[in-house]
């Protein structure tokens, strides 16, 4: 089967294009003919040629903009004429490719619904974020993204958060966590919650309010104020949105934790700095699914999230790592000083976290499950 995967962004750093990379590998490992679709040549493109994965390079817009920066209706406008001529243009490339089945990678992008409408392809869409509430995006125009959406002969979904909170809907949706390069991420490490290094502590992701960056700085806050503990250290790894990162670092500076909390550019080797912590942070107020507490599971460390999102249907509080309120960081410290005072306990809720990652994540077992979906779809 030749599947065209449609990508919603060029960059390898965020979650979507991560797990498209996992999709396509494991539909190549069983034996299907993955190709992907970018808009531009980019560090997808190029990840995806180096694995001798098929990548068209044709431009598209996406069919969203900003909350806080949304155009008017005549630049809208504009947009939506591009794609539609650019569907025109896709004539030459979908006839070269001959696709069975298209497949959008998120719901930023329309693209992927319009060349399947306009080719007489089955389309699927996957939905990976809530726009409104995850990534503070609004479609172009919305009632046109509805009915594209209710059109396409099947909806994924990542988790049952995303479901039940989805504006648009479509009667053939499914939910299928998705799939990990398990051994990507598996790690031996020989100790977490070592006394000697005091409590080490870990945040990856894009730093802005939504993603609960402040309840990870205030937590080292409470823990040197209340708990009395000097050898607490908090990297943060990623970008900020908004100069957020500046707003965090003027409280860092105001309560005495520069020697506490240290940033970093994201990246996409995470090895290096999980191997280091004890602990993952996922503090995010609207998780979709979770990749970085999958990846933290899967490392070895234990996981602390908020009680928020899809991430309670990934930890099992007490059992495979550890929930609380989020936008409460006097609980996040409380959490993490229990966890650092009973090492033993936290090392086998992190041993059963990552028990927990492998039977659950692993993308050869999602590949086969998003393949009889297509399967039906085309024998329906």
């Amino acid at each position: 089967m030749k599947i065209l995967y449609i990508a919603n962004d060029s960059s390898v750093f965020g979650g979507a294009n991560n797990s498209l990379i996992d999709m396509v590998y494991a539909m190549k490992e069983l034996g299907q003919e993955p190709v992907v679709l970018t808009w531009s040549k980019n560090q997808l493109s190029d990840e995806l040629s180096r694995h001798g994965i098929p990548c068209t390079i044709f431009h598209f817009l996406p069919c969203v903009c900003p909350i806080d920066d949304y155009p008017g209706f005549l630049l809208r406008i504009k947009m939506h004429i591009y794609n539609q001529k650019r569907v025109f243009l896709s004539r030459k490339i979908i006839r070269d490719i001959a696709p069975d089945i298209i497949h959008s990678n998120a719901s930023n992008i329309d693209f992927g619904a319009l060349i399947a409408k306009y080719h007489h392809i089955p389309h699927v869409w996957h939905v990976r974020e809530l726009l409104k509430e995850g990534v503070h995006l609004c479609p172009i125009f919305p009632e046109n993204q509805k009915k594209l959406f209710q059109k396409a002969d099947c909806a994924i979904v990542i988790s049952n958060f995303i479901r039940r909170n989805m504006v648009f809907s479509n009667s053939k949706t499914h939910t299928i966590f998705n799939g990990f390069s398990i051994e990507k991420y598996l790690l031996n490490k020989e100790c977490i919650f070592s006394l000697e290094e005091g409590i080490r502590l870990l945040y990856v992701g894009v730093i802005r309010p939504q993603k609960g960056t402040m309840d990870a700085v205030l937590a080292v806050k409470e823990l040197k104020e209340k708990y009395k503990l000097t050898r607490v250290t908090l990297k943060i790894v990623g970008s900020s949105q908004e100069n957020y990162d500046e707003k965090l670092k003027e409280i860092i500076e105001k309560n005495d934790l520069t020697d506490n909390i240290e940033f970093y550019e994201p990246t996409n080797d995470l090895k290096p700095y999980r191997e280091w912590a004890d602990i993952t942070l996922s503090c995010s107020k609207n998780e979709a699914l979770g990749r970085v507490t999958v990846e933290g599971m899967l490392s070895g460390t234990l996981v602390i999230g908020a009680d928020s999102g899809a991430t309670p249907e990934i930890i099992s509080d007490e059992e495979t790592g550890f929930i609380y309120t989020p936008e409460d960081h006097k609980a996040l410290a409380e959490i993490i000083y229990k966890a650092y005072s009973a090492p033993e306990k936290s090392k086998a809720i992190a041993s059963k976290g990552r028990e927990f990652a492998k039977e659950t994540f692993d993308r050869i077992v999602f590949a086969k499950k998003v393949l009889e979906i297509y399967e039906s779809v085309l024998n329906k």
